[in-house]
């Protein structure tokens, strides 16, 4: 009832302000010039609103002061091999402290490192997340580029390839877009695309998003889910916090290192192109995407506006901004409660489109034999709940109920195939059914033998012995 004249109050507050400040304006108070505002000098403490272990970790980091970018590309070499060599020790130390290791692979011409973590879970054995590495395009190879890997391999329980893509000044874009395709078609030979995730931080983030854009100009199947950690979506010193939050942000600034790192890369291309900013690209059909920031982040505007342009694309899309955090502080505070939840964000997020992209299974097959008649009977179930049993009676089709075809999805995904016996006998039973059950699932087939007793005993496959006994119930198709 009272909301209208709060209002208009408001506004005339606001006019009130205004035209005082006309008479009398401090030589500390904001000046409006041609839409620029001039901000007096402030003392901004950390943050109080934030964890203990966060506010620590914030007061100690240091904001870099104006770097100028190196003028030559052996400069530039000298200072990639100063930062990659820091960047590297700290990764190899956070893979020791959560128990992860790394392996060096080829992959499609490509140096890569295939992090697993201490566990794997269930549901990601068959499963791989991509990685490509922040660094500005320019810092971050060899082994510092498996820092983050670590970090969300760990908190995912799934194993994670790192794309060591090539970087300028000897390979400016489009080298590690092309190195990302690379990998990206070689790793879905062995994956379903839809179960593999796709993510990075920083110019990690924007290579996610132009190797997707690439991705759809080569029809190239696309990942089941991104994480993208606030992106460098515009090459450009275009957005608000580039601008807001210099002086909060260890990154520093656009200007100097940073701007020259960007033009670097671009290789003297237009930088507004959308292989190099991908806020200008086209998002539509891109996959579920979840976007990290925080409110002290230099591009927490990169990050927002790429939200935006997802969304307004119809991509289901996650946006998650984290309080006193600046950029990638998810990964370099890692051990604050804020960085884990984060990370938890990420897990979930994986977990929930991944397995939702993809059946658990794509076909199960059981050849049924022996008993007292001697039968011979073959079943083939597809994960629709669509079914065919075949005997010398005859041809059997139908199809399952959706909520008995959603009970054996759920069967057969909670099987541990590490730890399923592949055979399941037991040697006191005489003339029994015996199923020689075939599960594929990706790229992969899993057997296991069992009789009847064995299986009706046994928790996981129980709930398929029972669909195939009411499989047989359905009547032969007549000619």
């Amino acid at each position: 009832m009272h909301s209208r004249p709060f209002a208009i109050s408001l506004a005339a507050l606001g006019c009130i302000i205004v035209a005082l400040s006309a008479f009398a304006q401090p030589s500390d108070s904001p000046v409006k010039d041609k839409g620029t505002l001039k901000v007096p000098a402030k003392e901004v403490p950390a943050p109080a609103s934030v964890s203990p272990e966060l506010r620590a970790a914030i007061a100690a980091r240091p904001i870099p002061p104006y770097t100028p970018a190196p003028k030559t590309a052996d400069e530039w070499r000298k200072l990639q091999r100063t930062f990659d060599a820091v960047e590297a020790k700290q990764a190899r130390d956070v893979a020791k402290a959560v128990g992860a290791k790394s392996e060096t692979q080829i992959i499609g011409g490509v140096r890569c490192y295939l992090i697993t973590p201490k566990d794997v879970s269930a549901e990601n054995q068959d499963r791989l997340l991509v990685h490509v590495h922040g660094g500005a395009f320019v810092f971050g190879g060899g082994e510092a580029a498996t820092g983050e890997a670590v970090l969300v391999a760990h908190a995912c329980k799934a194993r994670v390839l790192s794309v060591d893509y090539r970087r300028p000044p000897d390979h400016p874009f489009p080298a590690a877009i092309d190195d990302a395709v690379a990998v990206w078609k070689q790793v879905i030979k062995k994956h379903d695309a839809a179960e593999t995730a796709l993510f990075g931080s920083s110019a990690g983030g924007n290579l996610t998003l132009t190797t997707v854009l690439r991705l759809k100009e080569l029809k190239l199947p696309l990942p089941g889910a991104l994480f993208v950690g606030t992106p460098a979506s515009d090459l450009t010193k275009t957005g608000d916090t580039w601008f807001t939050n210099v002086g909060l942000d260890a990154l520093g600034r656009y200007d100097g290192l940073v701007a020259g790192a960007l033009k670097l890369y671009a290789g003297g291309r237009d930088m507004k192109a959308p292989l190099l900013s991908p806020i200008h690209g086209d998002l539509a059909d891109f996959p579920p995407t979840i976007l990290i920031s925080g409110t002290r982040d230099l591009l927490l505007s990169d990050t927002v506006r790429i939200h935006r342009k997802l969304r307004q694309a119809g991509v289901q899309a996650e946006l998650h901004v984290f309080e006193g955090q600046g950029h990638g502080a998810y990964l370099w505070a890692y051990r604050a409660p804020e960085a884990q939840d984060a990370l938890n964000e990420i897990s979930q997020f994986f977990n929930r489109h991944l397995a939702s992209q993809s059946p658990a299974f794509k076909v199960i097959e059981v050849q049924q034999t022996g008993g007292f008649a001697g039968v011979n009977i073959t079943y083939r179930i597809t994960p629709d709940g669509k079914f065919t049993r075949k005997s010398k009676r005859g041809t059997a089709e139908g199809k399952l109920d959706p909520k008995e075809a959603t009970a054996l999805s759920k069967a057969v995904a909670a099987i541990d195939w590490e730890k399923m016996p592949a055979k399941l006998r037991d040697p006191k039973v005489a003339d029994d059914f015996i199923y020689d059950m075939h599960f594929v699932i990706g790229k992969k087939t899993h057997r296991v033998t069992a009789d009847g007793t064995s299986a009706g005993k046994n928790a996981l496959l129980k709930p398929i012995l029972m669909t195939l006994v009411k499989i047989q119930r359905v009547p032969v198709k007549k000619d």
